[in-house]
């Protein structure tokens, strides 16, 4: 019986979206014009290309499979020979361009062509700083390809200024992000045992962020009247470490705080906190990301009569805005 409903489940599941797939638009992706480059890196790209594409509900075929159903290796850099392989492979559009390494740096181009009409509906590079950029200017090349926009537009990236490119000067990756988040978080010691009380938290959280590491700065505010009258203000610095630069990036946290502490209207006390935890980020490279974050903060001061450490677990849900400061991926 459960193997029966597991084949009605995944039959059902076909037959809804089976509607999505047959309109799903065809792409074709040819090889691109190598200019100093590694096979290795092309292969990466094409590979980045088509999984970026797909992630938008296309079907994409990759040069390997163009020339495996053609019969030949492809050389084609003009909308005119583009439009015709469009046709002959019955692909609704068609992607060509240029591939070009100077020095350490990339030059990924990228033109849109329409097979039926043989219009280019789209035509932008990318400059990558170094081949670790490579998947985020990739990223960004395929999201102005779907929203048929300059890459500037869509990618928030700034042009590079003439003196940067007379001096070969290289800006490092980093931004600031910034935004409101909102959790809950449940006393483990102090504030007098409280041990069913809960806490609610708001607050706002910035960051100066690097691929893997970020300066934070939290300002949080903190009240609960279940049990007792309590009120929390903080302004904290952390650390932040993160494993990945993926869209999904777990992080570690280490920090402090200076926080004030009020319970019922008389017992106040204010010092500093330390504050170490950890989370996820959650589509790390879009402009607007989500974090999930936890963190124990501890007090050392007495309040009243109630002696330190005061510790309580936060859980929170941060949406973060990410403001490119300057990076090794532009936009021209």
């Amino acid at each position: 019986m459960k193997k029966f409903k597991k084949i009605k489940f995944y039959l059902m599941s076909f037959f809804l979206l089976l509607p999505c797939i047959l309109n799903a638009e065809k792409i074709g992706i040819l090889p691109f014009k190598p200019v100093g480059i590694e096979s290795n890196i092309t292969a990466a790209i094409y590979q980045l290309m088509e999984s970026e594409l797909s992630s938008y509900g296309h079907i994409v075929i990759p040069p390997d499979k163009i020339e495996e159903n053609i019969g030949e290796n492809i050389e084609c850099y003009n909308k005119q020979c583009a439009a015709e392989i469009g046709v002959q492979m019955g692909l609704e559009r068609v992607i060509f361009g240029s591939l070009t390494k100077i020095g350490e740096k990339y030059i990924v181009s990228a033109i849109v062509v329409e097979s039926q009409s043989g219009e280019i509906l789209f035509s932008d590079k990318v400059t990558s700083q170094t081949a670790e950029d490579l998947d985020v200017c990739v990223f960004r090349l395929v999201k102005s390809i779907q929203y048929g926009k300059d890459v500037e537009k869509t990618a928030e990236v700034g042009k590079i200024t003439e003196e940067e490119m007379e001096t070969g000067v290289k800006r490092k990756k980093a931004f600031f992000a910034s935004g409101l988040g909102f959790g809950m978080g449940m006393p483990v010691m102090g504030y007098g045992d409280p041990t069913d009380n809960t806490i609610n938290y708001y607050g706002f959280k910035t960051w100066y962020e690097t691929p893997r590491l970020a300066a934070e700065v939290d300002w949080y505010l903190g009240t609960s009247g279940i049990e007792i009258d309590l009120n929390e203000w903080a302004l904290g610095i952390s650390l932040i470490y993160f494993f990945t630069t993926t869209d999904f990036s777990p992080y570690l946290s280490l920090g402090v705080a200076r926080k004030s502490i009020t319970v019922g209207y008389f017992d106040y006390t204010s010092g500093l906190a330390l504050e170490t935890g950890g989370g996820i980020v959650v589509f790390r490279t879009y402009d607007f990301r989500l974090v999930i974050d936890g963190r124990l903060s501890t007090s050392f001061n007495t309040i009243g009569d109630l002696d330190g450490p005061h510790s309580a677990l936060k859980i929170g849900i941060n949406l973060l805005y990410k403001k490119e400061k300057g990076g090794g991926c532009f936009g021209f």
